[in-house]
């Protein structure tokens, strides 16, 4: 009797984790792996599979096994980043998340993941920044698109809290420095202090449009 191929190993694998089955998902794409043991697309399936049971070890195993297999592979970066947030491994989430920035800059659910860890680990001013493009970034998207609607408002609400509570707590002192400059200086000054463009990572300036991008290219916009 011939085995089942792999894209037939694969459905059936997918259509048992849609019902949760996963055991049967297991089975399924170990018989497919067995088939193809380095292929990247089953060791990432099977990293998927592992995060959706709760077994983030299993699944952060599978994934490095899928890096291995193709270590220029951002998304892989970006899964395995995603499972190691959920087992509260905030350094390891960070250097999985830079690491699929250094292989693409524009993926875009890197770039939040990365602002929001930023955020829940107090750094302020890069968080602040990172928003701050992020927002800049995503005024060049569809905006038709709800999630990327959504991701914009969020990106503007985050910049302008840590806009809010920077100006606060410089302002006072900025003013005292300030009353001693005539009217132009001060003009120029304001001019360069409430513009948020000089906040922005130089990187997100040579980003492509995010109107341009395939929107498959955005990744997991959950």
């Amino acid at each position: 009797m011939t085995a089942p191929d792999i894209q037939t190993l694969v459905q059936t694998a997918n259509a048992a984790r849609q019902k949760g089955d996963f055991a049967g998902a297991r089975k399924a794409l170990g018989a497919a792996l067995a088939q193809s043991p380095d292929n990247p697309g089953l060791l990432n399936s099977l990293g998927v599979l592992e995060h959706d049971a709760g077994q983030f070890a299993d699944a952060v195993d599978w994934y490095r096994r899928a890096i291995a297999a193709d270590p220029n592979a951002p998304v892989l970066w970006l899964n395995l980043a995603k499972t190691l947030r959920s087992a509260e491994d905030e350094a390891g989430e960070l250097q999985a998340l830079d690491a699929a920035l250094a292989l693409d800059q524009g993926l875009l659910m890197a770039q939040v993941r990365k602002a929001e860890w930023l955020d829940r680990n107090g750094r302020e001013a890069e968080a602040f920044a990172q928003w701050s493009g992020l927002s800049q970034w995503l005024s060049t998207a569809d905006l038709s698109q709800p999630a990327l609607a959504d991701l914009k408002s969020l990106a503007e609400t985050r910049a302008k809290a840590y806009s809010a509570r920077f100006a606060a707590a410089v302002e006072p002192v900025v003013d005292a420095a300030l009353s001693g400059l005539d009217y132009e200086e001060r003009r120029r000054f304001d001019a360069f202090f409430h513009s948020s463009n000089h906040f922005v990572p130089p990187f997100f300036n040579r980003l492509t449009p995010l109107r341009q991008v395939r929107m498959e290219r955005l990744v997991d916009l959950r």
